[in-house]
Parts: C-alpha cells; structure tokens; sequence
C-alpha cells in the first residue's frame, strides 16, 4: 500500500527527480533503422516494448524533434492493422493530451513507421514504481479524463487505459499515449471471439490472447467480450487511479489469465478494500469505486463525467485548504486583542510580500488611525453603557469593530497591491493575495447586506482577481471572476439603487466582460455586453453630466465597439466613430497637461484612426496618425503602447512599398517585445505581441521573396502562440491568431511544391476557425474565414493528389459560402462560384465530367451576372476568366475542341487586360501565361503546329518573366519548364528536330533544378518523366533506339519510387507501364527492322507498333518495296484478327497510307478499307476522331478527295463517349 495522500494538496508523497541521460536508453547509430531518405533523422532509442520501438528523430523539414515508432518486425495482419489503426485514430484527434501524428511512411525493408510530437517526461508507471516523485493525481487524472471525454465526443474509445499509457512530460503536461487499440463506437457488430474454459473450472471467459487490453485494467464487460460504450473506458479511468493510490490496478496479478478471470467476472471488491485503507482523501476513493463499478451503468457515463468530478473534487480542496488557513488565523486572533489581530491575520495571509514591499511610514499611520478610531469606538461604548444603553451599544461597537477590520484590510491588500503593480512578474504572488483575500473577505463580510449596507469590497477584489487572471492569459478564470463579481454587484444594487459608486461598478463590470467574451472567441455577445455597458455609461452621465470618471468609462466602451467594427470588415463606420469622437479626446488631453490617463486615451484615438484608414487603404493618412500616437506614448514612457506604434508604423510603410522603412520599424518593435516578454514571461500580452513581430517580419520577408525566412518568421510565432492556447484553450483570441499564421504557413509551403505541407497547415487553419465559429456561430466574420480556408486546403490536398478529401473541403467551402451569400452581397456571391470552380475540379479528377461541366457552368452564370452588374470591377473579370478556363479544360478533355478554343480566346483576353491593368501583378501575369499555354495545347490537337508554336513562344516569354520577378517560387519555376516542353512539342511536330531537343534540354535542366532543391516533390519527378518522354520519342522518330532506350530508362526511373512507395494516382502508375512498353519496343525495333519474321512471330498485341516502326525505318532508308510488303502483310493480318481487333486496323491503315505515292496510288483504297474496318470495331469516338485528323501519319494522303470525304462522313456519323487508344 502507497503511503496515504495529503488532504490538503491532493499530491502523493513521492518527490521528483530531474530526468538524466540515464532515462532514454540509447544504441549506436549504426542500430538505427534505416528510413530510406524520409525527412527524419534518427537520433537514439527512447523506449521499446513488446511490439516496436521508439526513437528520438530531427524532422527536418519542420526543423523540430518528433518521436518515430518503428515495429521490431513487419507487421502483418492484427498488429499491422492495430499499427495503422494508432496513426489514423490519433490524426483524427486534435486535443492538447493526445499526442499529435504527423507522418506516416514506410522502411525499404517494408517495415512502418509513424512519425509523433515528442513527449519528454514519464509514463505513470514508473512512478508508481518507484514511489520517489511528487505527482498530483487530481491534476493528471483530470487532463486524463478530458482526453478520453473528447475521443469519446468523437466517437473513439481507447480501450487500454493503463498507467503505461499515460507520460507525464518534464514541464508537467499529460498525454495519453498508445491509440493502436482504439475503436470507433457504432451499433453493435456481436461478440468478440469465442471463450475457453478456465483452467480451473470456473465460469468460461476468452483467454488473455483473445481480446485487446491489458487484463489488469479491462472493464468485465470487454474482458468477457461484451459490446462496448464509453463506459468501458470509464472503467480504466478507474484502474488507473486506483493504481496511483493504492499502488496496483484493479485487477494486480502476475498470472494475466487470472486476471482476465477477475476482469471478466467483476470481481472488484479488493481494489475497493484496497481503495478503503490507502489513506486518500474521501472524495478521491469514491470516485475511484464509482468509476470501477462492475455494471456499467452505475460508472459515470464518459470520460468528460469524470473530468467534471475530478474538478470538483480539486476546487472542493481548494476550498477547503483555505477555509482551514483562515480559520487557523481567526484562532490565532481571538488570543490577541481584536485590532492587533487583525492585523496579524492580513500579514500572514501576505506570506511575507507585505514586508518586503510596505514602507514603515504608511504602516505606522494606519497602525495610529486604528488606535483613535479604536479610542473612539471604546468611548462612544462607555458613553452608551452610562445611559442603560447596553444592548444598542454592543451592535454599534461591533459595527464599528467590523468596519475597523474591513479598512485594515482594505489598507494592506490594496496598498500592497498598488505596489506590486508596478514590478513585473508578480502575477502570481498578487493572485495568491487576492485569492486569500477573497476568501478572507468573504468571511468578515458575511452576507454584504446583512449589516443593513451594502460593501463592495468583495466585489473589488473579485474584480482585480480577474484582471490578474486576463493578464496571465488565463481568460477562462477571469471570466468567471468578473460573472461572479456581476451576479454580487447586481445584489448590491438590488438593496441601494440610488448608489452612484454601484451604476459606475456596473458599467466596468460590464466592459470586463465584454473584454472576456471577445478574447474567448464571442464578438456577437461581447458587442452586445459592450453596447449594454455604454448605455449604462450614457444613463449615468444624463444625470451627473461632469463626471470625468464616467466619460472616461463611456469613451473607452464607445472605443471597444468601433474596434470591433474596424475587426468586423466595416472601417468606414470605425472611422467616422474615431473622426467624430477625436476633438473631445484632445480637449480632454489640454486640458489636463499632467493627466497620463486622458493622454493615453488620445494615443489609443490615434492609433484607431490609424488602423481604420490603413483598412481603408489610406496608407499615408494611417502613417500621420501613428506619428502622433507615438508622440504621445513616448512623452508617457510606455514601452508596450511603444512597441505596438513601431508596428503600426512599419505597417504603414510596407503598404507604401518603403520597405527598409517597414522593416526598421518591424526590427524595433521585436526587439522592445522581446525585452518587455523577457521581463515579465508570465504576462500572456506580452508573449503574444513577440508572436505578431515575428510575423510581420515573415510578412515583409515573403513581399521580398525571401520564402525561406518567412517561413521560420512564422513557425517561430506559431511556437509562440502554440504555447499561448495550451495556457489558455478557452482563447479565442489566440485561436484567430494561430488560424491566420496556418493559413500563412500553408500559402508558403504551396508556393514552394510543398503540397502536403501545406494541406496539414491549412487542415490547422479550417479547425481552428471551425472552433472559433462552435464559440461563437453568430460569428459571419469567422465563419468567412472557416470557408475561404477549406478551399485553401481543397487546394492542396488536390495539387496533393488527395481529391476525395479535397472534394469534401470544397463542398464544406461550398456549404459555407452559400449560407453567407446575401442576394446582394456580391463578394459573397463570387465565394460561391469559386467554391463551384472548385468542386468542378474535384469532381473531373473523380471521373465525372458531366456534373463537373454543371459545376463550371453554375459558376460561369454567377460570375457572367456579377460582371455585367459591375464591368469595370477586377475580381470579377479575373474570376469570369476562370471560369472560361476551366470550361475549356473540359471542352479539350471532351475532345471539343473548337468550344475549347473559345473559351480559352475568352480567357486569355480577360488575364492580358488584368496584366496591362496592373503590370506589377505576377499572378496576373502568370495566369495569362497558362491560358497561352492551353490555347498552344488546342491549336496542336487542331493540327496547328504553327499556331501552336506562336502561343507557346508568348507562353516561354511571360513564364521567364515571371519566374525572373519571384525567383524562390517553385510554381513559377515549373512555368518555365513547361513552356520549354512545350516549344519541343511544336518544333517536333513542325519537323524541326534540333530545335526541338534543344527546347526539351532546357525543360531537363529546369527539372533536375527542382528536384535537387526538393527530393521529396513529386511534381520534380513527373516533370522529368514527362521530358525523358518526350526525348525518347524524338529519337524514335529518328530511328536512334539506343539513345531512346537510355531516355525512356531514365523517364521510368523517375517515376519508379514513387510508384513503390504507391504514392502515383492510377493512370500516373500506367506511365511506369507504359514506359516499360516503349523500352521493350526500342530494344526489339532494331531486329524488327532487319527481321520480318521476327515481328509476325511476336504476341498479337507486340506486332502492330513493331511493324509500324519497320514500315517508317524502310521508308526513311529509301527501301519503299520492302515497306510496302510489310505494310500489306500488317493489313492482312489485322483483319483475320476478329472483331475485338479495332487497334490493329487502324495501326495497319497507318502503315499502308505511309507507303502512298500519289492520290492515285491503290494503296490509298486499301488504307481507307481498313480505316473502314477499323470504324466498323467501334474504334472511332470524338476523342479518337480528333486524334486521326492530326495523326502525321496520314499527312501523305490527307488532302486526297477519297480521304477528305471518308473524314467528312466519320465526323457526321459519329458521336460516341470518349475512350482511350493506345498507339
């Protein structure tokens, strides 16, 4: 048994010692895994178990320690199932106690691997075991349960809550570990595998290598293999508190068949004897048995249930250890004479604060007016007794006695207060103060109106108690301060509705809680609290017009709720308040030359007016006004307003393009944040502030194009803020600012190729705003926000190659945007038919074309309307040109291509007007170098090559440049090497091969480029494919087998890792194939040519391109009569091959219109036969058409009437869906 638990604090007796070297076992590097070139470095061994290891690993991508779990063997079967079941279980649950997984691969030697946050501490067992550190049950319990609560929320149970499975980490945070047992909950799906008898006769029960879980800590229920709820789990809560208290799990024997029999017969009564003697506090070993009973339903329902009762339990402590403080003084006091004592109570309750910090002076004056107040009391007391007076006497002495107790108290608390103020870092001494004060007060004053008055004393002090909780960043705790303040105020004013000091008490109560709701993620209910407060504020001043007091209050509500107008996306009406308001602020100021607090309010007025005309674009306006708002915090010497004007500053000039000005004001604003933060690190303002500096120095850093500093700019301030919510999850505030970085975070690693980087980002981003919307769901602002970041992460998981989770990110995007589109609201409007464009791609990549066209269209409609309704607006002309882009993609896919073409005309005449609007513009310019691009594209399969070349010679040109102006930026970069492939495509086509391999060198040059930079992208490897293609066609045409050989080897070994790694899409892992294919046709091409034989002997499905590749190679060696017979045998054996052979017509047509002469050439009617035979097998479809019109091929006989009328009638007869050919 575990030596009993203090009452008081609720922590075991054992005492912590610091982690060494000695607690992760380490093993020589050259024991490492092997994780065959993914981005982690494996750094030592941290722990191992039965079922795998776990390493310290460096992430460097991210640049951040992780923890990789490795399986002592590959896996198969249940365990692989339960390896993969922890990664996506743990994925889908976002909680600051479940640790986080971040990747999941696997080894060359096919082994998995799943990548986590790294958790330095202690699993619980081991302190258990050792029974040597200081651990505060109520407090890991409780982060625990709220774990177990939000899984069980989402439907997961963890089924193997044990103390192994739950770290404690150095800086006292709690995870629960180990989710490769997690289940989804959902109808019931029968019983678990069949049981065995027990060995020793007893009731049959599944034997311990039957079920999942540790027998020890099972509930009977899974332990018998009964259904499953959240219960279950409830049961491990359970176990695992028993076995911090009294030193075992519920079921401890070293036989785990013996315990699965007590597990599954519920045989709990010795963990509660156990439970009965171990010493703890009451509260706790109920809990515990509750939680271990042996039906289900007598457990609390869940884990959020005990999480409540933990709670309540540490709050009950709490109270009850304070409660037994004061009455340990009050004892102390009634030995001494009353005055003196109270004193003595109020200096133990400082802890000694008080004499460090109180001068002699003010004690030695509050100490002599006690004495004559005292000397009065005792004299008012004889003079009442003299008169027979007695009972009426002893009220007023105790009145008196009463008030004299309340102003020594109200005399220590505050002065010390007042004083401790001024020092940073004293949060929490002056919280501790508070707290005892509270409490303290709460017991002279009673009831604060029954003694026939009100006091607001309490009030006071609940007041700075939740002013001191904001500061800490604890906005959750302030905020129950302050409602508890307002429910004892509203009582207050109940009993005296004339009292000024209260209707003014109201009106700051009402602005701190406006301030709460705000921070915690409800601006609906903060504007409304502020609103109620500035009416009350307005009523006050109808009656006392004068009082400075109360305009102060009125103007700084008045100021909270135009900010909140600016921060809502309506500047104008923040404006006009700020404009409106400026004059009586200034004359507020002269008027009071030494006033620090009106000259504060008129800094605070300037700094508004700044931000309202920065939103408004007004840039020079904001500079003037910050200008004067500097003016003023410089003359008061405040560093923090200070610093928040360095940053309005450089704001101001980035948005003038001054940006060495920008970034020196940026650089001072960082460097006075860090100072203050490193002065006083509990202040939670402060450490958010060092947040927003290293962002706006990302921000000007990403305007230079310095991607890769802004990139560690942000991640540094989301560390920052990452810190802030784990302080402060209640913040809604924090969880704004965390959104808004994802979202930076993920727009810089999209930029970079980085796409799955950038999905995880922006998945941060859509969860942080969907939270802050379940906060506040009146909130329109953050639910804009929530809806524009899902179509940033549909973006990425497409790029990604993820399209059914982008499809589901597109359609939410969708579903947002269209409960927020007002009919006349036009941005609204257009989100929505970008939210269509985007679901019209999703849903073409997932195969259907006719509702992605739907899609397209419905968008097109939206922005046709939008545009008509606003010509000159750019967004809208930019946007209609994406929608007659996307159009005609689907038009080309279609084969269609005359509508393609028209739609791409359309298009690049929208994107050439936007870049001549605005030739500063890179995207504009790099969209009309994409719509030149696909206008090439088109012309080509029109049998353009000429035309083609023309687009695409703009289309190089405009690539460069735009590369050129944002060199880091790896999308831009791939621009120019497509339009080099590009050019290669048409000086082939145009028969100008030098040329064309000289554009395709250069396309290899950019491609191997990237892929150096970046050997994870897999866009880098398709490139490269793509132009190893491209290369070996051309030396096939040119009869070069060897030299097309070594480029379609290299194209195949582009794609193959990938391919291995199953990270190709379908018809991506058919390039591998197909590559194979043309190896295997260029080794054989060179006998084909010598060896007729050789090509008629070969499978059926070998023969037509084997001969097609003889036909040409005689052609070009002048050895027409040798082509010609291989031609006509082609022919021949095509059409024995049976009515499934429409291939290998058409492949035969080919080489027999190659050997034509002349139009008279009977070879001519033999060619058309077997394009005839070819139509009559179905070959033929609009895709297949469209291919035949430009097929080279048939150049020699394309203008032969015969020929042209056979066209004619092919593309009257035919309208049939889409189908591939392979050539």
């Amino acid at each position: 048994m575990t030596p009993p638990v203090d009452e008081a604090t609720f922590v075991s007796p054992h005492k912590n010692r610091p982690l060494t070297e000695a607690d992760a076992p380490t093993v020589a590097n050259d024991a490492l895994p092997d994780l065959g070139g993914h981005r982690y470095d494996l750094r030592e061994l941290i722990a191992t178990g039965g079922m795998g290891a776990v390493y310290r690993a460096w992430d460097r991508l991210l640049c951040r320690d992780v923890a990789v779990k490795v399986p002592h063997t590959k896996p198969s079967g249940p365990t692989l199932d339960r390896f993969r079941n922890e990664a996506t279980t743990a994925a889908q649950l976002q909680h600051p106690n479940i640790p986080p997984v971040y990747d999941v691969g696997a080894l060359p030697d096919g082994r998995p691997f799943l990548a986590m946050k790294l958790v330095v501490g202690r699993t619980l067992d081991t302190f258990i075991r050792d029974g040597s550190a200081t651990l505060d049950i109520p407090a890991v319990l409780e982060a625990v349960a709220q774990a177990i609560g939000y899984a069980h929320d989402r439907g997961i149970l963890h089924r193997d809550l044990k103390p192994a499975n739950v770290m404690v980490g150095a800086f006292g945070e709690v995870q629960v570990m180990d989710w490769g047992l997690a289940k989804s909950i959902g109808p019931p799906s029968g019983r678990h595998p069949a049981a065995r008898p027990a060995a020793t006769g007893g009731a049959a029960c599944p034997s311990a290598g039957d079920l999942v879980g540790t027998p020890a800590y099972m509930a009977p229920e899974q332990a018998s293999g009964a259904p499953l709820t959240p219960a279950a789990d409830v049961f491990g809560l359970g176990g695992v508190l028993c076995a911090l208290l009294t030193g075992a799990g519920p079921f401890a024997d070293d036989d785990s068949e013996s315990s699965l029999r007590q597990a599954a017969g519920g045989a709990v009564g010795a963990a509660h004897a156990r439970l009965d003697t171990c010493g703890a506090p009451a509260p706790l070993i109920e809990l515990a048995k509750r939680c271990l009973a042996a039906r289900p339903a007598e457990r609390p329902a869940n884990g959020s249930e005990v999480a409540v009762a933990v709670a309540r339990i540490r709050l009950d402590a709490d109270d009850r250890a304070r409660r037994a403080t004061l009455a340990r003084a009050v004892a102390d006091a009634r030995r001494r004479w009353w005055v003196r004592g109270a004193a003595a109570v109020l200096l133990v309750l400082a802890a000694g604060t008080a004499a460090a910090l109180w001068q002699t002076g003010r004690a030695t004056t509050a100490e002599a007016a006690t004495r004559e107040q005292l000397t009065k009391t005792v004299a008012a007391e004889a003079q009442a007794r003299a008169k027979g007076e007695e009972a009426e006497a002893a009220l007023r002495v105790a009145g008196a006695r009463t008030d004299l107790a309340l102003g020594a108290f109200r005399e220590l608390v505050f002065g010390v207060q007042e004083r401790l103020e001024e020092r940073p870092g004293t949060q929490d001494l002056r919280k501790a103060l508070l707290g005892v004060a509270r409490d303290g007060l709460e017991k002279i004053v009673g009831d604060p109106l029954a003694r026939g008055r009100p006091d607001r004393t309490l009030f006071a002090t609940r007041m700075q108690l939740g002013d001191l909780e904001q500061s800490l960043g604890h906005t959750a705790a302030a905020d129950r301060e302050y409602r508890a303040g307002d429910e004892l105020l509203t009582r207050l004013r109940a009993a005296d509705p004339a009292n000024a000091e209260l209707q003014h008490d109201r009106v700051l109560i009402l602005s701190r809680l406006g301030d709460t709701a705000l921070t915690l993620g409800r601006p609906t209910e903060a504007r409304e609290l502020l609103q109620r407060g500035l009416d009350a504020a307005e009523s006050l001043l109808a009656a006392v017009p004068a009082d400075e007091k109360t305009c102060r209050v009125r103007d700084a509500l008045a100021s909270r709720i135009a900010t909140l107008e600016l921060d809502a996306g309506r500047p104008e009406d923040g404006l006009a308040f700020f404009q409106t308001c400026l004059p009586a602020f200034q004359r507020r100021a002269a008027a009071a030359p030494a006033g620090a607090a009106a000259h504060r309010d008129l800094g605070v007025v300037y700094t508004k007016l700044g931000d309202g005309a920065l939103k408004l674009g007004h840039a020079a306006d904001a500079e003037g006004y910050f200008r004067q708002a500097f003016d003023v915090f410089d003359r008061l010497a405040a560093p923090q307003d200070l610093a928040i004007l360095y940053g309005r500053l450089g704001d101001a000039a980035a948005h003038q393009n001054r940006v060495a000005d920008a970034r020196r004001n940026y650089e001072r604003e960082q460097a006075l944040c860090e100072r203050l933060a490193v002065e006083d690190p509990k202040d939670a303002g402060r450490q958010r502030a060092v947040a927003v500096s290293h962002e706006k120095l990302g921000n000007l850093a990403l305007a230079e194009g310095r991607r890769d500093e802004a990139r560690d700019r942000y991640r540094r301030a989301a560390a920052g803020l990452e810190r802030l919510a784990e302080a402060d999850p209640a913040n809604g505030s924090v969880r704004k600012d965390q959104a808004i970085l994802y979202e930076k975070l993920g727009a810089v690693a999209f930029d970079a190729g980085q796409t799955a980087a950038a999905a995880d980002y922006h998945a941060k981003a859509a969860a942080a705003y969907e939270t802050l919307v379940g906060l506040d769901p009146r909130d329109t602002a953050a639910r804009r926000s929530w809806a524009v970041s899902c179509s940033r992460l549909g973006d990425a998981l497409l790029r990604h190659g993820r399209t059914a989770e982008a499809r589901a990110a597109f359609e939410r995007w969708h579903a947002l945007a269209a409960e927020l589109a007002a009919p006349d609201d036009a941005a609204a409007r257009l989100e929505v038919a970008k939210a269509l464009t985007g679901l019209g791609d999703t849903t073409l990549q997932l195969g259907d074309r006719e509702r992605a066209t739907a899609f397209q269209r419905q968008a097109l409609a939206i922005r046709q309307a939008l545009a008509a309704a606003a010509p000159g607006e750019l967004a809208v002309r930019r946007e209609l040109g994406v929608s007659h882009d996307r159009l005609g993609n689907l038009a080309l896919q279609a084969g269609q291509f005359e509508d393609a073409l028209g739609h791409y005309g359309r298009a690049a005449a929208v994107a050439e007007a936007l870049a001549a609007a605005d030739p500063a513009n890179v995207n504009d310019r790099r969209d009309h170098a994409a719509v030149l691009d696909r206008l090439g594209l088109v012309s080509l399969q029109l049998g353009r090559p000429a035309e083609a070349l023309a687009h695409w010679g703009r289309f190089n040109r405009l690539a460069l440049e735009v590369a050129a102006a944002d060199p880091t930026n790896a999308r831009h970069r791939r621009l120019v090497g497509i339009s080099w492939v590009r050019l290669g495509e048409a000086a082939h086509r145009l028969g100008r091969t030098a040329e064309a391999l000289e554009h395709f060198r250069r396309g290899v040059e950019v491609a191997r480029s990237a892929r150096d930079a970046d050997p994870a992208s897999l866009e880098a490897a398709t490139d490269l494919f793509v132009l190893s293609l491209k290369f070996g066609n051309v030396y096939k045409d040119l009869h070069r087998y060897a030299d097309a050989v070594g480029w379609f080897a290299a194209g195949r070994a582009a794609l193959l890792p990938w391919h291995e790694k199953g990270r190709l899409t379908g018809s991506a892992a058919d390039y591998v194939a197909m590559m194979d294919r043309e190896l295997e046709l260029c080794r054989d091409a060179r006998r084909a040519v010598e060896d007729v034989e050789f090509v008629f002997g070969l499978p059926a499905a070998r023969v037509p391109d084997l001969a097609l590749i003889r036909v040409k190679s005689l052609i070009g060696s002048g050895r027409q009569a040798e082509a010609i017979d291989t031609a006509e045998r082609l022919a021949n054996w095509a059409e024995l091959q049976g009515r499934d052979a429409a291939d290998h017509c058409y492949n035969a047509a080919c080489a027999v219109a190659l050997c034509c002469r002349t139009p008279a050439d009977p070879l001519l009617d033999k060619a058309l036969a077997l394009l005839q035979a070819a139509t009559a097998r179905g070959y033929f479809t609009p895709a297949t058409v469209a291919h035949f019109k430009r097929d080279s091929d048939f150049d020699g006989i394309r203008t032969c009437p015969k020929f042209v009328a056979f066209v004619a009638a092919l593309e009257r007869g035919r309208e049939a869906a889409p189908r591939p050919r392979e050539k």
